[in-house]
């Protein structure tokens, strides 16, 4: 089944192809108009319903990036159990191929006999020239020997026709696995086209945003450990948050005008990116998504491999499975980091931040907000490889990692699975 293109597709596509018309123009001058809700001040009035246009079709890029994404992932989990399924019956018919090849020699001897007795039936050999003597005899011996022969060969012909029946079953679902291959390739495609609609948008409407890649580099060199990390990083954004929209506002208001919110509380209000009802995270009366398809590995406090207890969960998730976004929140830092490989760190409010650490790639930016569900990257490719992937999730609180398995649970209709395994438990 291919998955058709939402109704937002048209709309996302045009823009991809290089957002033609009259949002591209410079708009004449016109009086400047006071900013509602997250608007910012000084701006004409043209201006603002473009901004505002902007900010509109970024929510609905955002609703339908979190519902691709649930698509995606849902995918995901079928083509999980559907491989379980085949790998069970292929060791079904791996062990059926081998009593029939151990019983090869016996399955011999037992062909030859029938098609002996297809030769010479006992009616023609009891209308034999011998002596009556031995031909009861060998009546006698044949009505003992027929049963047996038979019963052996209908437990044959059921040994092979329960191995067809189950070369059968695995070659139907080869044919469920591709279709279903086809559909998540199809979802992930579109995830691909939102994620670039929702940059363009970003950089449309929020041009002087774009962090420089050597801070980050910078803040990585620097940083002692993740702690350390995320204090550096929240201060780094705040300082850009504070010169986009605290320090603009306050030199585009004017004379007499009354004091503006900077810092912080000013993107709070005049960041035209930032999600309407962007939820604060409570700590405990929240609850958060799994970041991927797969399952808990490694829990909170189990040993690693040198007997470290771990500080967050290791998830294990398909090759190039895709990563969203726990909870409501900003992005702080997206770039590698020592060992953990490339790391995405969200703040979600109230001291609180997830990381996510082993990326394979990484689709969202510092300074995007994003939106519980929301597709922020994707797991390692694992061409090749038995095995999935890793992935590597802790929850912060005043930088100082806390358990998030109570939060995960509180979740059930994300319908993750939590079976065991095994994965790195990390912390810093």
């Amino acid at each position: 089944m291919r998955i058709g293109l939402p109704p937002l597709a048209a709309l996302a596509l045009a823009g991809l192809l290089g957002g033609a018309g009259a949002a591209t123009q410079t708009p004449a001058r016109d009086a400047p108009v006071a900013a509602a809700g997250p608007q910012v001040p000084g701006i004409t009035a043209i201006e603002k319903a473009e901004q505002q246009s902007l900010t509109d079709e970024l929510a609905a890029v955002r609703r339908e990036s979190v519902g691709a994404a649930a698509t995606a992932q849902q995918h995901e989990r079928n083509i999980a159990a559907l491989n379980g399924e085949l790998a069970a019956l292929t060791r079904d018919a791996a062990k059926k191929t081998r009593g029939l090849e151990r019983n090869e020699a016996q399955r011999g001897r037992l062909l030859a006999t029938l098609q002996r007795l297809a030769r010479n039936p006992p009616e023609s050999l009891a209308a034999a020239a011998e002596a009556p003597v031995d031909q009861i005899r060998g009546q006698m011996l044949l009505a003992a020997a027929i049963p047996a022969i038979e019963a052996q060969a209908r437990a044959l012909r059921g040994d092979i026709e329960a191995l067809a029946a189950v070369q059968n079953e695995i070659r139907g679902k080869q044919l469920d696995l591709a279709g279903m291959q086809h559909d998540l390739d199809d979802a992930r495609q579109w995830i691909a086209q939102l994620v670039a609609r929702h940059a363009q948008l970003e950089e449309r409407l929020l041009p002087q945003a774009a962090v420089d890649p050597a801070s980050q580099r910078r803040l990585a060199e620097q940083a002692s450990d993740l702690g350390d990390l995320i204090k550096r990083a929240g201060v780094d954004v705040e300082r850009r948050d504070a010169k986009l929209f605290g320090r603009d506002q306050a030199t585009s208001a004017g004379p007499g005008a009354k004091p503006v919110p900077t810092g912080a509380a000013a993107a709070a209000t005049a960041d035209p990116a930032r999600p309407s009802g962007l939820r604060p995270f409570g700590g405990a009366h929240d609850a958060l998504l799994l970041p991927v398809s797969g399952s808990i590995g490694r829990r909170w406090g189990q040993p690693d491999e040198l007997g470290t207890p771990s500080r967050g969960l290791s998830l294990a998730t398909p090759g190039g499975g895709t990563v969203i976004a726990p909870f409501d929140g900003q992005v702080i830092y997206a770039g590698p980091f020592r060992g953990y490989g490339l790391v995405l760190i969200i703040q979600h409010g109230g001291a609180y931040h997830s990381v996510l650490a082993g990326l394979g790639r990484l689709d969202a930016r510092v300074g995007e907000w994003v939106v519980a569900g929301e597709p922020v990257g994707a797991a390692p490719a694992t061409e090749g490889k038995a095995s999935g992937s890793r992935l590597y999730f802790e929850l912060r609180h005043d930088g100082q990692p806390v358990d998030p398995t109570p939060l995960v649970a509180r979740n059930d209709k994300n319908g993750h699975d939590d079976g065991g395994g095994a994965g790195s438990g990390r912390g810093g």
